[in-house]
C-alpha cells in the first residue's frame, strides 16, 4: 500500500476475512501524490513525494526521486533503491503518470 508518508505490505501468511491484516512499514519515502506505482520486469517503480528542507511534501523547490522496490528474502521486506540519484531533475514537479491499457 503506497502513501505519501511511506509504502506498507500486509506480511500475514494468510489472509483470511476474520483476521485482522498485519500491515509493516517497507519504506519511509512516500509516492508523490497523483502517481500510481508501476510494475516492470519483477520491480515495483514509484516516484518518490518532494519534499522541503522541514520534510512537508509537495515543496516545489526540492525533486523527488524514482524509486525501485524489490522482495527481499533474508530480512522479508521490500527494500527502496533510488534510481535516479544523479537525475532527479527528471521527476521535479510530477502531478501525475498514466499507465499503458492493460498493466493495472
Amino acid at each position: 500500500m503506497f502513501t505519501n508518508i511511506g509504502v506498507y505490505f500486509v506480511n500475514n501468511r494468510a489472509i483470511s476475512r476474520n483476521e485482522p491484516r498485519n500491515f509493516v512499514v517497507a519504506s519511509e519515502i512516500g509516492i508523490a501524490p497523483g502517481t500510481h506505482a508501476i510494475e516492470l520486469e519483477g520491480l515495483t517503480y514509484y516516484c518518490s513525494a518532494e519534499r522541503g528542507e522541514n520534510l512537508e511534501i509537495n515543496s516545489i523547490d526540492s525533486p523527488g526521486q524514482l524509486y525501485s522496490l524489490r522482495y527481499d528474502d533474508v530480512t522479508t521486506n521490500f527494500s527502496p533503491n533510488p534510481e535516479s540519484i544523479l537525475a532527479a531533475h527528471l521527476v521535479k514537479g510530477i502531478q501525475t503518470n498514466s499507465t499503458p491499457n492493460g498493466s493495472r
